[in-house]
């Protein structure tokens, strides 16, 4: 087999936001390989090469990799966006390359693993427990343990999938039907069911470099309704409102964690809740984080390339500090519509025009034909509205102007 005098980042998976990761991949010099189990993935045409394998299956990608390494010189494995830390370090591992290792991923990667490490470590204590199966007498064991209120969660998959809040006393075959969702969108086979808190979310972005330094990135304000009982996202702002005291107790915090996991290089990303003055830890995951932020948000609002510090990190080189450093000053926000259940008949977006210190995308997830379901995950959101400005005030009203342009007609 000829081998090929071109190095490679092989990015997993092949969707929107893994676009970034490409650009910035062939702007430092190299070409791309994807793997995505959708065929007709929007990466497909923009990788140099693409192969049809489903990203969370393991020994599938493990065997792509061994006919891949005979032909191509892969120089880094590399995730961002998308929940699929252990098939990286998976890869990383049979490559020889860079990554925060297997168990850390695989720890990170596993709601129920991971409150048992805190746990272990006490730190920031909460109550939860594992759910196999439904079964009879479980409401009175949740009651027992955690009480009222509590939240019901997959296990080792993203965008709020199979969550339910429940504030009020419930009975058992209601509970039932609630774990059985939450069972359905994990990949493991059960759930985990822990105390609800209600508090201002916040993504903790952060990178260890190649020397092991410790970098904080960035933190962006996370806004949701709770109100059906999901934990639909309806927005996000960055830079925090957050007093630069508060941050830095955050970032320390998150250094703290991470060290006690073992992660020595790549991203720790956090989803921390501060309720009644007390930091709660959501989740954590050893990639960079998805809903558009460092992928758009982030460069928008304020100029910094996490995406090429964590590419460069993965490829085993340094990278420069400014990479990370706040250019703009700017305030960006994101956004949805919820266009009404149905058959998508037609969409249209009648373009803005934009002042010089604008920032306006639109993503649609949708298309004509498709359904859009009553909205029970942040994954249903039909587009992505993303703005940044010089004020929240005229982001805002970037934001208000493309809704008001955007049509999702639905039968």
């Amino acid at each position: 087999m000829k081998q090929s005098k071109d190095s490679y980042v092989w990015i997993l998976g092949g969707g929107q936001l893994q676009i970034p990761n490409i650009l910035c991949a062939k702007q430092l010099g190299y070409k791309t390989i994807v793997t995505d189990q959708n065929k007709n993935c929007i990466c497909k045409k923009k990788a140099d090469l693409f192969f049809c394998v489903d990203i969370f299956d393991i020994q599938k990608n493990i065997s792509l990799s061994k006919k891949l390494k005979k032909k191509y010189s892969i120089k880094s494995i590399f995730v961002g966006g998308i929940d699929c830390t252990v098939t990286q370090a998976s890869l990383a591992k049979q490559l020889n390359l860079v990554s925060s290792g297997i168990t850390c991923a695989k720890l990170t990667n596993n709601k129920y693993l991971f409150r048992k490490f805190l746990h272990k470590k006490n730190i920031l204590n909460i109550p939860f427990m594992k759910v196999l199966k439904t079964s009879k007498g479980l409401i009175k064991k949740v009651e027992n343990k955690i009480g009222y209120p509590f939240i019901i969660k997959n296990v080792d998959n993203s965008a709020s999938r199979g969550i339910e809040i429940i504030t009020k006393k419930i009975d058992g075959k209601q509970l039932d039907v609630y774990v059985a969702s939450a069972i359905k969108a994990s990949r493991c086979g059960y759930c985990i069911i822990e105390k609800y808190y209600h508090g201002k979310e916040y993504t903790v972005e952060t990178l260890f470099d190649v020397k092991g330094n410790f970098h904080p990135c960035f933190i962006t304000e996370r806004y949701f309704n709770h109100s059906e009982g999901k934990a639909l996202e309806t927005g996000l702002r960055n830079p925090s409102t957050l007093k630069l005291k508060d941050q830095k107790k955050i970032f320390k915090f998150a250094e703290k964690v991470a060290k006690r996991i073992g992660i020595k290089v790549g991203p720790a990303k956090f989803d921390l809740m501060i309720s009644d003055k007390k930091l709660i830890i959501i989740e954590m995951t050893t990639r960079l984080s998805g809903g558009f932020d460092c992928q758009y948000l982030v460069p928008a609002a304020t100029g910094k390339n996490v995406i090429k510090a964590a590419m460069l990190t993965s490829l085993g080189k340094k990278f420069n500090k400014e990479l990370l450093m706040n250019k703009f000053n700017k305030i960006g926000m994101t956004s949805s519509i919820w266009p009404k259940p149905g058959k998508i008949k037609k969409i249209t977006f009648k373009k803005i025009k934009l002042s010089k210190n604008e920032y306006l995308k639109v993503f649609f997830t949708k298309k004509r034909n498709d359904l859009i379901h009553s909205y029970e995950n942040c994954a249903d959101r039909a587009c992505f509205i993303i703005a940044a400005s010089a004020n929240e005030k005229k982001t805002n009203y970037l934001i208000n102007k493309a809704k008001n342009n955007i049509k999702i007609n639905t039968t």
